[in-house]
């Protein structure tokens, strides 16, 4: 084999190996997500019936058995008496051992049992008989366990009388000599203990459980990693989102999820730059585009977020750009602003209650401005198809460089597919582990009726960690995860910016 046939084997081998190891972090992060939503009612509710199902059979199954037990020497017979007229009895280590390989047997044997019965008087017998023979001598242990201690005691006792006599066929004479009296358990030996059968039916739940969360953890089909949009969406991924969560502080700190909030660690300002890269090289090929929609399978999925942050940092790059709330059943820019003063917004001029001028408001000293009001519309479908609406698009598109449609989500209503006949192009936002991969499909074959051009798609709110399929890095574009702050590098300024977006392009 070359070598480079064998490098180019050992890269093949090595991928196999990630992809071995993200398999395996996928369904161990699904089984922990899966634990935090519903897997710990689960196994708590499993544990419990475990616990009391075993608990209760133990006691409802549970049959008393008493042991009566004796130890005693066995003699055989020489065959000569003496004076007094009595045979003399013997032992050796050959006698010994031939008694311990016949006792048990004469013991469990027919002729022994029926001896028994008769001794007993009883049509059958219900105890378990056992009996052992220490090692290379004639001591022999007989134990005899019955459902009551009076049986038991009677059966061994028929035993040891007995066992002479069911002896002399094998044997010849023998003789027992009693080293330890016949006793009997005043309790039965065999209580269970309900706290270890009840710690055995919780193990049992909680293994049940985690069967169940290794289930739910093979059949999900949400999008969970940047190769599910290729392999799975067929489509391109543009950026990466982290999950953005503030810790609490006092005051009036904002919690706007925003490149402008100096609360928003870098790892987001970085991961919006790089979406703004890739979108600004997807629109490098069609100059003319110029209003991007912005919608989404399902509500919360961030693409009022994804909107907003697009349209500043293209707006940091020095492009004029108008932020529209488009979604006119549920206005929500204002709201992701921290916006509290009314305003008119796109129902306001739909309804021309309001001018596109009157309506359009500066957002704090950035280039962006704002068409978002507060009122929802009674008719939404008609105002998005009519023809005042593909005015107030045109007219939009000649007073700003871009125009950005923050629309409602296409995966339950036909709104983004009404604005889409105005729009250039599509950003479809897709968050982490929340619509499967078939509502996401459904969304874009929806979109598509409008013939736009889906530019590509945002992968939102991914988390780290188990609960995030063990991501510490959000794929090409940095391992932000890992080296999340760099205050130590200093603020970056806009002309240092513009260096680095222009770098990145070249």
């Amino acid at each position: 084999m070359s070598e480079q046939q064998q490098n180019s084997r050992n890269r093949e081998e090595l991928w196999l190996d990630d992809q071995n190891q993200l398999s395996i972090e996928l369904i161990l992060g699904d089984m922990w997500k899966g634990f935090l939503r519903f897997g710990w009612i689960l196994m708590l509710i499993l544990a419990i019936a475990g616990a009391i199902f075993y608990a209760v059979r133990a006691w409802m199954t549970f049959s008393p058995s008493y042991e009566a037990l004796s130890t005693f020497t066995v003699k055989a017979s020489t065959g000569v008496s003496d004076s007094d007229d009595r045979a003399n009895f013997f032992y050796s280590a050959q006698s010994a051992e031939q008694m311990a390989s016949t006792f048990p047997y004469l013991v469990h044997n027919d002729v022994m049992n029926d001896v028994i019965r008769q001794d007993l008087d009883v049509s059958a017998i219900t105890a378990t008989i056992s009996a052992e023979v220490v090692p290379n001598t004639n001591m022999v242990t007989v134990t005899v366990r019955d459902s009551s201690p009076e049986s038991a005691l009677a059966v061994l006792n028929s035993v040891m009388e007995n066992y002479p006599q069911v002896a002399r066929y094998v044997l010849g004479s023998t003789r027992l000599s009693v080293l330890k009296s016949p006793t009997v358990s005043e309790e039965p030996v065999n209580i269970p203990s309900y706290p270890r059968r009840a710690m055995k039916g919780a193990a049992m739940g909680v293994l049940l459980t985690v069967g169940v969360l290794l289930f739910y953890a093979m059949i999900r089909s949400t999008v969970r990693t940047e190769d599910d949009f290729n392999n799975v969406l067929n489509q391109k991924c543009l950026g990466m989102l982290p999950l953005m969560k503030f810790k609490r502080i006092r005051g009036k700190a904002s919690s706007v999820v925003s490149v402008h909030n100096p609360r928003v660690n870098s790892s987001f300002r970085e991961s919006v730059r790089a979406l703004r890269v890739h979108i600004l090289k997807e629109l490098d090929g069609h100059p003319d585009d110029r209003v991007i929609l912005v919608t989404s399978t399902l509500p919360n999925e961030g693409k009022t977020t994804t909107s907003l942050n697009l349209a500043l940092s293209l707006a940091q790059n020095g492009a004029s750009v108008i932020l529209v709330d488009a979604d006119l059943r549920n206005q929500t820019v204002k709201q992701a602003l921290d916006l509290t003063e009314e305003t008119a917004g796109l129902v306001d001029v739909l309804d021309h209650t309001a001018t596109l001028e009157q309506a359009l408001s500066q957002y704090e000293d950035t280039g962006v401005r704002l068409l978002a009001g507060d009122h929802s519309s009674q008719r939404p479908s008609e105002q998005l198809g009519s023809k005042e609406m593909a005015d107030v698009i045109a007219q939009l598109r000649t007073m700003a460089d871009y125009v950005v449609l923050d629309s409602a989500p296409c995966g339950m209503l036909s709104d983004a597919i009404s604005l889409a006949e105005y729009a250039d192009c599509a950003l479809y936002v897709v968050k982490q582990d929340y619509a499967t991969a078939n509502r996401i499909l459904t969304g874009l074959d929806r979109l598509s009726v409008s013939r736009i051009r889906v530019m590509g798609c945002v992968f939102n709110a991914i988390a780290s960690g188990l609960s995030g399929y063990g991501y510490g890095y959000y794929g090409r574009y940095g391992r932000y995860g890992r080296y999340g702050r760099y205050g130590r590098y200093g603020t970056y300024g806009e002309k240092e910016n513009a260096l680095r977006e222009q770098a990145k392009t070249e």
